[in-house]
């Protein structure tokens, strides 16, 4: 299942934006998934940041992961 959220708030600076990616990332652990930024959008009009991202289930292939092998 793939849950696509969007994050719109107040950016000042990169310290703003890395706190928003933290909590999506939290967000994502806590449900045993991974996040995937879409996109990333700033208005420096309004400080407005937006990000898109897209939770999954951990899929190798999604991120081109190679399934770890075990020794036989």
């Amino acid at each position: 299942m793939t849950i696509t959220i969007t994050v719109e708030t107040d950016a000042f600076d990169v310290t703003d934006l890395l706190d928003e990616l933290i909590k999506v990332r939290a967000l994502a652990q806590s449900r045993n998934e991974r996040a995937m930024l879409k996109t990333i959008t700033y208005n420096e009009d309004t400080t407005q940041l937006k990000l898109v991202v897209e939770l999954r289930e951990p899929d190798p292939d999604w991120f081109g992961e190679q399934p770890k092998k075990q020794a036989v």
